[in-house]
């Protein structure tokens, strides 16, 4: 009897493996975010540690640009554009965050991005912070054109390497903002970042 409920469990698990796949597969436009703009504000909370001492609670956030590249192999390009901490006047960028197409759920709109494990990366010239969003994708489109797109998060960790102490924070984050209209790009984005 047990090995009848191990075999059951497996092919449960099988199948249900097989259906995301499927799923996550299926989109109806798959590259529809190419080349698209997203201003969106990022926030973070957790704790600031020295080696194994725990400093206190460290807090902060602001607004990214985030620009979306699809490529023909299935994945999106994520460039991360964060303003300076010091130099309200200078932009980085951060332009090899990806996510797989295997990693984004929902043939037809709304989706849902699960970078599972794959950080997106801000760096504002000081430190560096890596975001693992589970990210709600709400997208407006007449067919292949996209109309709007909306980020928020679903779910958040972050890691943040403070290069100018040596210490770290660990916490949460939130992830949320819009797409730019491409006739507003040129004046929205900060050259930096283009």
């Amino acid at each position: 009897m047990n090995g009848m409920k191990i075999f059951g469990t497996v092919l449960v698990v099988a199948v249900m493996v097989f259906m995301i796949g499927s799923i996550a597969q299926a989109q109806q436009y798959p590259g529809i975010l190419d080349n698209q703009w997203f201003k969106v504000k990022v926030s973070l909370k957790g704790y600031e540690i020295d080696g194994e001492t725990v400093l206190g609670k460290g807090a902060g956030g602001g607004t990214v640009y985030l620009r979306m590249t699809y490529d023909d192999g299935g994945t999106y390009w994520i460039r991360t554009c964060t303003q300076d901490d010091y130099d309200d006047n200078k932009w980085h960028r951060v332009d090899d965050n990806q996510i797989l197409m295997a990693d984004i759920y929902g043939a037809v709109y709304p989706q849902v991005w699960d970078f599972d494990g794959t950080p997106i990366l801000f760096y504002n010239g000081q430190s560096t912070y890596n975001a693992y969003p589970t990210l709600y994708t709400k997208i407006t489109a007449d067919g292949p054109t996209l109309k709007k797109a909306t980020i928020s998060t679903v779910s958040c960790a972050v890691w943040a390497d403070l290069l100018d102490s040596g210490h770290y924070i660990t916490g949460s984050c939130t992830i949320s903002g819009s797409t730019i209209p491409a006739s507003k790009v040129a004046t929205t984005v900060p050259a930096d970042c283009l």
